[in-house]
């Protein structure tokens, strides 16, 4: 499991615990959650490189790709994971979880 796998399993153990307690297999799902996010973060990252303009300068552009890596990082994370749990939200899985759960087992049987 990657660094995105960690830290999304962090987050739902925080902000979403009855998900997490419904999970059949949590480290496949965090795995699979992780390399989702190291994907998504490479597409913005390229993107993003070529919407700005390289700076010639070699520490303004290890200072531009510094922050485009961040501002990938950031985004594919608000897209990935999900909201905290509300106090009175049924005991019902979110459907972007489910819907990713059962892409990756698709993929799995691949």
């Amino acid at each position: 499991m990657n660094q995105y796998g960690t830290l999304a399993w962090s987050h739902w153990e925080k902000f979403r615990p009855r998900e997490l307690s419904q999970m059949s297999d949590p480290p496949r799902f965090f795995t699979n959650l992780g390399q989702q996010i190291e994907q998504r973060i490479v597409e913005l990252e390229e993107s993003l490189e070529q919407a700005y303009p390289a700076q010639e300068d070699y520490e303004a552009r290890i200072g531009q790709l510094n922050q485009i890596r961040a501002d990938a990082k950031d985004q594919a994370l608000r897209e990935t994971l999900p909201e905290a749990e509300d106090e009175q939200e049924t005991e019902e899985i979110d459907p972007r979880m489910a819907r990713l759960e059962e892409l990756w087992e698709e993929h799995d049987q691949l």
